[in-house]
This record gives C-alpha cells, sequence and structure tokens, in this order.
C-alpha cells in the first residue's frame, strides 16, 4: 500500500485529492493549521482530519512513497524542511494532477467573471453525450470532483488556478500545458492582487505561451487585451476568437439561432452568449458536435 502525507490540508482542492486517494487505497495521513468548514466536516466523515492541528515533522519517515504541500505551503515550514531532509519525493499539487493527465488532451479555462458558466457548459454538454472526460474544477461550481481517476479518459478539463506555489516558483496554470487554452475575459484588480498590472499581462503571455505545441487559444475578441496577447501567438498555435452568439426572441421566449435550427435556453444576456459560443468551441475541438451541443444546452438551466 503505498503511503502519502499531505501538508496543509485546509485547501479545498488538497482536502478533496487526499480523500479521492484514501478512497482508491493509499494509506493518507494529513497536518494543517485553520481547517475551516466545510473542508473540516469533509475530512470527520472520511476519518482524515488530524487529531491536532499544528505541524508535526518527527511523525514523518522514510517510508512515505511521496509527500503533498498545498500551493500556499512555505519551504521553511518543519515538515517541508524533513521531507527534504528524509529525500521523499515531494510533489506539489499541479505536479501531481500534472502526472495524472500528461497523457490526455487538456483544456483550461481561465477568467475572472465568465469561467464557471463555460465550464459548467462543457461538462454538461460533454457528459449529455456520453463524452467519458475528467476535471478538476472548484468545490464552488457545486459539481461532484472527479480528481482524475478514470483510466479510459482521453480528456481533462482545468479550472485556472493563479496562485503563486513558492517552491515550484511559479503559478500553478503555467504547469498545466493545455492543448486548448480559453480566455474569457481581462479582468485586473490591483487591490487583490501582489501583481502590477504589467506583470500580471506577462504572466498571461507566459500561460499562453505554456500551450501545446499545435495547440488552440480560444479568446474573447471584445476583449481589447485578450485580442492583442491573440496577436502574439505562435505560429504553430491557432487562435480562435468567439463573441455573441445569434439568437432571436419569439413569443416571450429565447432561442439560439443555427444552420440546425433554433434551440430554445433557459437564460439569454451578452455574458450567457459569449460564454455559450466559448463553450461550443471548446466542445467542437473535443469532438462533440455543433448540433449535438445546441441540443445538451437547450435542456439545461444555466440560472
Amino acid at each position: 500500500m503505498k503511503r502519502v502525507h499531505f501538508m496543509s490540508i485546509g485547501d479545498p482542492h488538497l482536502c478533496e485529492l487526499a480523500i479521492a486517494m484514501k478512497d482508491k487505497g493509499f494509506e493518507v495521513s494529513c497536518s494543517g493549521v485553520d481547517i475551516m468548514e466545510p473542508v473540516r466536516g469533509k475530512l470527520i466523515e472520511h476519518s482524515l482530519l488530524p487529531e491536532k492541528e499544528g505541524w508535526f515533522p518527527e511523525k514523518l519517515d522514510g517510508d512515505y512513497d511521496f509527500v503533498i504541500p498545498a500551493n500556499d505551503v512555505s519551504v521553511d515550514n518543519p515538515e517541508f524542511i524533513r521531507s527534504k531532509e528524509l529525500n521523499l519525493l515531494i510533489l506539489s499539487y499541479p505536479e501531481y494532477i500534472f502526472s495524472r493527465i500528461k497523457n490526455k488532451s487538456r483544456i483550461l479555462v481561465f477568467g475572472n467573471n465568465n469561467k464557471n458558466e463555460v465550464i459548467k457548459m462543457i461538462l454538461y454538454s460533454m457528459h449529455k453525450h456520453n463524452y467519458l472526460l475528467d476535471y478538476i474544477v472548484s468545490p464552488t461550481l457545486g459539481i461532484e470532483p472527479s480528481l482524475l481517476w478514470n483510466y479510459d479518459s482521453r480528456m481533462a478539463v482545468l479550472e485556472d488556478d493563479k496562485t503563486f506555489s513558492p517552491f515550484i516558483k511559479k503559478q500553478i496554470n503555467e504547469y498545466y500545458r493545455p492543448h486548448i487554452l480559453v480566455l474569457t475575459d481581462f479582468t485586473f484588480q490591483k487591490e487583490n492582487s501582489l501583481l502590477s498590472e504589467e506583470q500580471y499581462i506577462e504572466s498571461l503571455k507566459r500561460l499562453i505561451s505554456s500551450i501545446e505545441r499545435d495547440g488552440k487559444l480560444i479568446y474573447n475578441e471584445k476583449d481589447s487585451t485578450l485580442s492583442y496577447l491573440a496577436s502574439l501567438v505562435r505560429d504553430d498555435i491557432t487562435a480562435m476568437p468567439y463573441s455573441l452568439h445569434a439568437y432571436k426572441e419569439e413569443n416571450q421566449e429565447m432561442f439560439i439561432t443555427s444552420r440546425f435550427g433554433d434551440f430554445k435556453v433557459n437564460k439569454v444576456d451578452s455574458s450567457f452568449l459569449e460564454n455559450l459560443n466559448a463553450a461550443r468551441n471548446v466542445c467542437k475541438q473535443m469532438g462533440l458536435k455543433d448540433k449535438d451541443f445546441y441540443e445538451a444546452v437547450s435542456e439545461y438551466s444555466f440560472l
């Protein structure tokens, strides 16, 4: 039985991963501070909550197969230091996730205001037509986590994570090397960022440069910053702009219009029409026909 230790288990993503690995037969131990709800309740439910909060390097030994620190764990953390002394394999969260998806087509959805709706449309439409795919998304989306345990899946959908990891010295996003990168919007909020606007744009350039060879960049052409960044892509990357999808109103009902006919939808506003077009472009690249996509979104309420 493989043994794994999680540092800073209060991180929601790490919590979900620990639960999944325990369910798959790993021997799992955890540590951390400031473990809050709902994470605390989930850890209790799965008998993973540490007896007490804190760091306990003395409990680590050389029999662990690897340790996974949360993205905010610093290099001077006593358990991190002890792990290095024991020559344990230290895998950051994105490193471990990438190890699970390196042989799959990776789709990363980046944005501040619209990414959640785009991800929900992608997952719903693909699942509706029985496409097998894995995904890693925030628990706040209200979607049961996939955690990449499906060996038959050839695709993985990832939600952007702009966190800077101190021990891999780059943003989490830059580790995923997507085949398809979706940029829904550029919203720089100085008061909520450790970076200047110029640094933030540079980080986006690095993310775009991490797209795999012959990859796709799907971006909102209404956003001038995203259009500028799309103009700088490598020659092997296809930049695919999207905008509002065509629609019509009839008898106080809303319909998406297409060459396949009209499809009634439960919600229409400018953001929805843009997000729908972004999701449609992604699903098409993943093998789902436009007609099947329209049929799926017409059956689902995104209210």
